[in-house]
């Protein structure tokens, strides 16, 4: 009896660790403490903040586009990635050439709609993966970078 619930056991035990092999690698979740941008001191204070609960983890792994066409954007990009080096010595990549899917990325792009309708008007939306700066203009991605460093902390 105990042979045959044994026997049993083994094709059960293989098809799971068949199934375990098979599971891709999923990213780490990170618990962050709860924020609310709202609340925090920036000079110029935006004019609309919502909530997305979440938060981005600028690590190693993280990387800056730009909008490669549009006028002065990628040099906004290098700007935020010495400011980011000077506050925690991480050296972010602009724009590299190879583009790994397990990366957080810092996209700052240009808009094509009307929403903005001044020249240094930016949106800004952060999520764990991924933080999407959209500007204009290269001086309204700017000034969107000058939020974005005011949020970086400190210390590393």
């Amino acid at each position: 009896m105990k042979k045959s619930n044994f026997i049993r056991f083994i094709p059960v035990f293989l098809i799971f660790l068949a199934f375990m092999a098979c599971q891709q690698g999923k990213k780490v979740s990170i618990d962050f403490p709860a924020t609310d941008l709202a609340l925090e001191n920036m000079i110029p204070k935006p004019l609309k903040v919502v909530s997305t609960k979440s938060a981005f983890g600028l690590d190693q792994n993280t990387v800056i586009h730009t909008s490669s066409t549009a006028e002065g954007f990628p040099e906004v990009g290098e700007f935020l990635s010495e400011k980011i080096k000077w506050f925690t010595e991480l050296d972010i990549p602009v724009n590299p050439s190879a583009d790994p899917s397990d990366h957080r990325v810092i996209f700052i792009d240009q808009a094509d709609s009307t929403v903005f309708t001044g020249q240094e008007e930016y949106g800004i939306n952060i999520t764990q993966d991924s933080i999407i700066l959209t500007a204009k203009t290269a001086e309204g991605a700017f000034r969107g970078v000058q939020t974005i460093r005011q949020l970086i902390p400190e210390s590393s």
